[in-house]
This record gives structure tokens, C-alpha cells and sequence, in this order.
């Protein structure tokens, strides 16, 4: 728990870029145990020197359609800069529904290797302090807040890490950057991998960002 930052909301610098993360909870293994996950949308602020100021929380346990609407109208609201989702396998189906009921820049996730790995590349960035939670004059953490906070300090043990996924998802936005739809600088480039030029123009190409 040392390792969390906390600020009060007016001391969140003005010069920030507004991002967000979401987890879907439609798993069929989520859905079958009778503790069944979270579908959670965390907005964060990151400022110039890489500080990940959450701001908002959504972790509901509501159908697609309800879940949606409200983190499309959460994004909208934040003016988010880019969001982060999760993309794996059935759940890129989603995605591309969700895609399509927000006007926000999504980012697909595809979240590849194991999920302790994910975790311990962003402890670096949260033991220095950089991840922050707000709290009210009196410092205390925000209600809101608390099952997230819970999450972090119980994995990998705890019931549930819906949030841990989203966390960790903001955290490497924090370290890498993001690209924004703003940037007129930024672009889509289909440049062949290894394997097409081994096995042919068949091969599927891998898109860069430049």
C-alpha cells in the first residue's frame, strides 16, 4: 500500500492527457461461478512527467448494452484522448460493437502473455509513486476507489481483479505514451513482417505506427 500516490483534485495539474482502459466481464468462465466478474472503465490523467492520476471509476455487473452506454457517455463526458480495450479472442467481437457506440479513439488490447508478467512490468512505475488516487481534504481515499485499491493489494490472491488488468493497462500508457487521432503526424503503415518476406505476400502484414 506505500507504493500508492494520493492527491486531492485540485492538486491535479492542468496540463494532463485524458486516457481510459476498459475490462470486459462476458467471459464464459466469469460468468458461470456464482462470484461473477466485474466489467470495469477506468479514466486516468497523465501529466508531463508520466504521473497516472485516476480520476474516474465505472466496475458494474450489468449486460453489454447497459455497461456500454455508460462508459461510452463516461468517455464522451472525460473527452478521453484514447482508450485502451480489451481485444483477445472472443473478446474482439465486443470490442468492435463498442467501437461503434463511442466516438473516442480505441486502442485493441490483446492481452498475450500471462497476466502476473503484465503486472510485475507495471510494479517499477507504481513503487515509485507515479500511480495516484484521489482523495477528499481529509485524505481519505475516494469510495469509489476502494474495491480497486482492495484488487491491487490481493493479487494475485484475491476473489477478484477485474480492475488489475485496467490498471496495468493505464500504467504502460503512462510509461510509453499514446498516440492521439489529433495528430495529423501520426500514421497507419502496412510495412511486411519477417514471415511475409519468408513465406510471401500471403503472410498477413503487421501494422506500425509512425
Amino acid at each position: 500500500a506505500e507504493w500508492f500516490g494520493y492527491y486531492r483534485p485540485a492538486e491535479l495539474p492542468t496540463t494532463t492527457q485524458v486516457i481510459a482502459a476498459i475490462d470486459w466481464g462476458y467471459g464464459r468462465k466469469a460468468q458461470e461461478r456464482n462470484d461473477p466478474d466485474y466489467s470495469v472503465c477506468i479514466v486516468g490523467e497523465i501529466d508531463p512527467q508520466r504521473n497516472l492520476y485516476l480520476t474516474d471509476v465505472l466496475r458494474i455487473r450489468e449486460p453489454f448494452p447497459v455497461f456500454a452506454q455508460q462508459a461510452a457517455a463516461l468517455l464522451s463526458r472525460r473527452g478521453a484522448s484514447a482508450v485502451y480495450a480489451e481485444a483477445n479472442g472472443p473478446q474482439r467481437g465486443i470490442f468492435d460493437q463498442f467501437t461503434q457506440m463511442t466516438s473516442q479513439p480505441t486502442v485493441a488490447v490483446e492481452r498475450v502473455t500471462d497476466k502476473h508478467i503484465r503486472a510485475a512490468g507495471a510494479q517499477p512505475f507504481v513503487q515509485s509513486g507515479k500511480l495516484r488516487f484521489p482523495t477528499d481534504a481529509a485524505g481519505r481515499v475516494s469510495p469509489a476507489f476502494q474495491p480497486v485499491i482492495d484488487e491491487l493489494l490481493a493479487f494475485p490472491a484475491g476473489s477478484h481483479d477485474d480492475t488489475v488488468d485496467v490498471v496495468v493497462d493505464l500504467c504502460t500508457a503512462a510509461v510509453t505514451g499514446t498516440l492521439s487521432s489529433r495528430d495529423r503526424n501520426v500514421k497507419r503503415i502496412e510495412r511486411p513482417d519477417a514471415i511475409t518476406k519468408l513465406f510471401g505476400a500471403k503472410a498477413p502484414k503487421r501494422p506500425f505506427f509512425g
